[in-house]
């Protein structure tokens, strides 16, 4: 059975330029090539790395291509992708963590107020929001969204992030 990771680059290969996601930002569609896609969930997944991110990594966010990206970059190449319910209060969120452990949180920046609260309870986790510019305390990271095709922020904060990495033919 092949992984995730060996898809994608299969995928690049033989569709790097033909649309492969469209998704709606600021009222318009934008579509991205499975050359973006696959470029941007590899870059997302050595920040991750790069980050410490590693196990079990909860997902909390609307569907949105960062999400997309982030639980492909989570399953593909960091660890084990926890998607939850993106209507889900403190409570709940906490609840869950009480019988799994979880070592960072994605989250959208809508949920920032949640992610405060469940910080309070869990400082051990690491809270990344994968979208905009929200922090919520002095270790937690943000992720910007792409925003066009020439602005590859992802991209960039990977390169930072993964000069002591190791170029891998896998990322």
């Amino acid at each position: 059975m092949k992984s995730i990771c060996e898809y994608l680059e299969e995928d690049r290969i033989k569709w790097n330029g033909l649309p492969y996601i469209s998704a709606q930002k600021d009222g318009k569609f934008v579509t991205r090539t499975f050359g973006e896609v696959v470029d941007d969930v590899q870059s997302l997944a050595r920040a991750l790395i790069s980050e410490g991110v590693c196990g079990n990594v909860m997902l909390y966010s609307k569907n949105s291509y960062e999400w997309a990206v982030s639980d492909l970059a989570v399953m593909g190449y960091v660890g084990v992708c926890v998607p939850i319910d993106s209507e889900w209060t403190a409570f709940d969120i906490m609840n869950t963590l009480s019988v799994i452990e979880i070592n960072t949180v994605l989250y959208e920046k809508s949920r920032a107020d949640v992610m405060v609260e469940v910080r309070k309870s869990h400082p051990e986790i690491r809270f990344i929001c994968i979208e905009g510019a929200s922090r919520i305390t002095s270790n937690s990271i943000s992720f910007h969204p792409l925003s066009d095709s020439s602005t590859r922020i992802w991209r960039e904060y990977a390169r930072a992030l993964s000069q002591c990495l190791p170029n891998s033919s896998s990322l």
